[in-house]
């Protein structure tokens, strides 16, 4: 099963295999969310490293 998500303007993909198609839908649901919670913390992670930069400018 391949699944295509539009989430906040971006395109996650997810895939799932079994041989029950409810099965391979929900393996398929469980990738794309993983994958929008991933990007997620990996945009979290790149606004702290941003203020963490932000703020040594200042007490420079």
């Amino acid at each position: 099963m391949d699944i295509v998500v539009d989430y906040n303007g971006r395109r996650f993909h997810g895939v799932g295999l079994a041989t029950d198609i409810v099965e391979s839908s929900a393996k398929a649901m469980v990738h794309v969310l993983n994958n929008i919670w991933r990007a997620a913390e990996v945009e979290k992670e790149l606004q702290r490293k941003a203020q963490n930069k932000e703020n040594n400018k200042e007490t420079v």
